[in-house]
């Protein structure tokens, strides 16, 4: 069994994501923040969740988790 492909690489292409509960940050361009596990909810299509991050990426974000 294989696990679906969930094109967040694509979503988060062009974008800065930075955890503001963890020392990580990743990527290049508008910032996007938030707690990770919203991050990677966002990044994986789920829009709900966009809601919880902030930052000058963050409509793009979920732009891109609405459409893909």
């Amino acid at each position: 069994m294989y696990a679906p492909v969930i094109r967040g690489a694509l979503r988060a292409r062009g974008l800065r994501l930075v955890a503001t509960d963890l020392d990580w940050a990743h990527g290049r361009g508008p910032e996007v923040r938030g707690k990770a596990e919203a991050l990677l909810l966002a990044i994986a299509g789920r829009a709900s969740v966009v809601g919880e991050l902030a930052g000058e990426g963050q409509a793009e974000l979920e732009r891109r988790s609405r459409t893909w």
